[in-house]
């Protein structure tokens, strides 16, 4: 289980926590940044999509699509 938490403890404010798990409920890592932190967003967004294919998109041929 990993916990990446990139924020500070003295500093309020809101905070965005992404927690992946299993199929069984289990907890496999978790992230934890500020709202207002878009470079800690944008890595972590990055992370997902090489790791888990999250909010990977589809590339569709528009020359075959008359074949389906």
């Amino acid at each position: 289980m990993g916990e990446h938490n990139w924020y500070r403890y003295d500093n309020a404010g809101d905070l965005i926590e992404i927690i992946i798990r299993d199929g069984s409920g289990g907890k496999i890592e978790s992230y934890k940044f500020h709202i207002a932190d878009h470079k800690k967003a944008r890595n972590v967004i990055s992370i997902l999509k090489r790791k888990y294919n999250f909010l990977k998109e589809e590339r569709k041929d528009k020359d075959i699509d008359w074949l389906k």
